[in-house]
């Protein structure tokens, strides 16, 4: 397989891809893939006019799909980024993340989150959980919320979460509300009491576990060095319906295949996903990665073609980002991160996502007085700032990284860890292959 990064005068970004003898056009800038033929390849890469009397269909088909750059196009673009970017440029959140616990039970080895205290040890009282959730049914005009419990560990504020999700209740029909919980723990504190709100009030959870015991408990583990392999298992052997196990990969546990093999088969949790601590991983960590991820895409690959679509979707963050390959459509930013998400602390401060509490100059607002900041954060993260990602091949796909990981590669949140993009970039490339090569058919099963 060859890759042309083809940044032609007059032509949006695009990518060329040959392919078993094929040649593929992916627009980077609307997210469009297209086979296309031999002399349409030619003008592409300069060896043919395309102003020629016999390209003119040529010409027309280049134009009415946004390869060639035409006033009417720019036009049209400008006008699809500019009501997708309104939406983005204010509050408006669809998901309120409570810091209901700014503590941990766990010391695990790559935390980003001081130890899950973010520099302020301390559980979050009634009262600002009340005023946050006051505060984002109050500025959204989205009728389906959801609620994430979030920590350090929530569970050791049990009791909060009880209280939240009571109140949530008891305003929903007052507000004409519909609200979903989900909960980030590390599961070694699930009680039958817990496990019991869990199932009646139906907490989809995202467990943290890296692997295999030996995999896991060499990095996630209690204060005196104990592993919680064994812990975790025992405590979620009833709730593996509502549990997605997030994985993240930082050494020595790089054999990634292995270790989401084991998650799913021999544990039998129903999906996986995965995140790479880019903070904890060199140039050859990535490197290394590289060819155990290679290796997982592989065998899903030929999962795929074996008919074994349901076992595929297990592993979510694969699943994920092919289904950006599946539709056609401008990416404004990355992620919801201070619009369609806020996260709050246990003082009451608003802050665009859980990664960035306790980074004093991201704080948006606050809960208690009801007022949001002036910011420049809403420009700040719109991708078409990201100057790096002009002519990238994930540029759609990753959407200029996840901002928190940026700020503390470069201090810029649009600007993305250079070793992590030379990674993206290869992982892009070979799962670009695989949607290409699979049917209409696996698509429609896989990724609808």
């Amino acid at each position: 397989m060859n890759l042309l990064c083809n940044d032609k005068t007059g032509y949006y970004p695009h990518y060329i891809k040959e392919l078993d003898g094929s040649f593929y056009l992916y627009n980077i800038i609307t997210n469009g893939i297209f086979l296309i033929e031999p002399q349409e390849h030619d003008i592409l890469i300069g060896k043919a006019d395309i102003n020629t009397v016999e390209n003119v269909d040529i010409k027309r088909f280049f134009e009415d799909n946004f390869i060639i750059i035409t006033e009417k196009n720019k036009k049209y673009l400008d006008e699809l980024y500019q009501k997708a970017i309104s939406k983005k440029k204010s509050l408006n959140a669809t998901s309120l993340t409570l810091m209901v616990s700014q503590a941990c039970n766990l010391r695990c080895k790559y935390c980003y989150g001081d130890g899950g205290e973010y520099s302020n040890k301390g559980l979050m009282s009634y009262e600002i959980a009340k005023n946050a959730v006051d505060f984002f049914v109050s500025n959204t005009d989205e009728k389906r919320l959801n609620i994430c419990f979030f920590g350090g560990e929530p569970l050791l504020n049990f009791d909060l979460v009880k209280k939240v999700v009571e109140y949530t209740k008891d305003i929903a029909s007052l507000r004409d509300k519909e609200f979903t919980y989900s909960m980030t723990t590390n599961a070694t504190l699930i009680t039958p009491e817990a496990e019991q709100l869990i199932k009646e009030n139906k907490i989809s959870l995202t467990v943290s576990m890296d692997g295999k015991k030996e995999t896991n408990d060499i990095n996630r583990y209690y204060a005196n060095k104990k592993g919680v392999y064994d812990d975790i298992n025992s405590k979620t052997i009833n709730l593996k319906n509502y549990i997605i196990v997030r994985a993240t990969i930082a050494p020595p546990n790089l054999n990634l295949d292995e270790n989401l093999l084991h998650i799913i088969k021999d544990l039998k949790y129903k999906k996986v996903a995965w995140a790479e601590a880019d903070n904890l991983l060199s140039e050859d960590d990535y490197n290394v990665l590289l060819e155990y991820t290679m290796k997982l895409y592989d065998r899903l690959e030929k999962m795929i073609k074996e008919g074994r679509l349901e076992e595929v979707k297990k592993y979510h963050s694969f699943v994920n980002v092919l289904r950006k390959f599946n539709h056609d459509g401008i990416r404004s930013k990355g992620c919801g991160s201070g619009t369609n998400m806020m996260a709050v602390d246990i003082d009451g401060k608003i802050y665009p996502c859980h990664r960035f509490v306790g980074i004093e100059n991201a704080v948006l607002g606050d809960v208690c007085t009801g007022e949001l900041a002036s910011t420049d954060f809403y420009s700040d993260v719109e991708l078409a700032n990201f100057e790096k990602c002009k002519y990238c091949l994930a540029r759609s796909v990753c959407g200029g990284g996840c901002i928190n990981e940026n700020f503390f590669a470069n201090s810029y949140i649009n600007e993305p860890s250079e070793k992590h993009c030379n990674y993206r970039i290869k992982l892009v490339d070979r799962l670009l292959e695989i949607y290409i090569c699979m049917s209409e058919e696996e698509k429609q099963i896989l990724l609808d």
